[in-house]
């Protein structure tokens, strides 16, 4: 899997295509939208509480269970990402690294 970050908020991450995989546009043609979580569980049983079904979830190696960022995607329109808190400095180094960064 491929991807690239923009350097400055807001944010765009570009995937690159994977078929067969969820690495696939959705209906819309974007791919997924992202939102922190505090509690990526809670938060995704929320959205599968109206209507949206869980794509993929990715749990924290460790052996924890936390769930660490999940896909929810809905009968139309693209996937919501939620991303635990815990990743932020994992993301943010990754989006220092974005080559013509400003601010």
């Amino acid at each position: 899997m491929k991807m690239t970050y923009s350097g400055a908020d807001p944010r765009l991450e570009l995937l690159e295509t994977v078929a067969g995989t969820v690495w696939t546009p959705a209906d819309s043609g974007v791919h997924h939208i992202g939102y922190w979580s505090d509690d990526v569980e809670s938060d995704l049983a929320t959205l599968e509480s109206n209507g949206m079904d869980f794509e993929v979830k990715s749990y924290n190696p460790d052996g924890s269970g936390t769930l660490l960022w999940a896909y929810a995607k809905g009968p139309t329109g693209p996937r919501i990402e939620l991303v635990s808190r815990a990743m932020e400095p994992f993301i943010a180094y990754w989006w220092s690294t974005a080559k013509g960064q400003s601010g």
